[in-house]
């Protein structure tokens, strides 16, 4: 009787490590989808938000990414879009990747502002808010500067 449940015990105690091992995401498991939210450039009169979605797709034989991006932001009430072809690395070792966005389309902005691509290395977190979501965060270069990216999987 004592080995039966000592025996049942083990066995028990084998099977839940494998569902925590099975539910284990890396970050190649949650790269390929859209990641959403906002990036932040400081300007002489103070931050300029512009909002940004970057759907990635990853080569797993090479750890190469590749998709798009589209930013949007509003100027004296008025949305303006643009669009960018997305390519990159995934570091998963490090939580990390390295993108490259070039502009290739977009609505012409006023004053002769124009739209600039951006890259940079971003870093995977755990979302301490949202139980099983993740955010990917960097400060990366933008228009011959620098901007905060902050993006989400929600």
């Amino acid at each position: 009787m004592k080995k039966t449940l000592v025996l049942l015990l083990f066995l028990l105690t084998l099977t839940l490590s494998q569902n925590a091992i099975a539910q284990t995401e890396t970050v190649a498991d949650i790269v390929e989808q859209t990641w959403t939210g906002y990036s932040r450039q400081e300007t002489s009169s103070g931050y300029f938000y512009c909002q940004q979605s970057f759907t990635f797709r990853l080569n797993r034989s090479t750890n190469s990414l590749s998709g798009s991006v589209t930013a949007t932001l509003k100027i004296d009430g008025v949305s303006y879009s643009s669009r960018y072809t997305l390519t990159g690395q995934l570091y998963e070792d490090d939580n990390k990747l390295y993108y490259n966005a070039e502009y290739s389309s977009g609505d012409a902005l006023p004053g002769g502002a124009e739209w600039c691509g951006s890259n940079g290395y971003l870093n995977f977190y755990s979302n301490p808010d949202k139980y099983g979501h993740f955010s990917l965060q960097g400060t990366v270069s933008s228009c011959g500067g620098s901007l905060d990216l902050d993006l989400g999987d929600d």
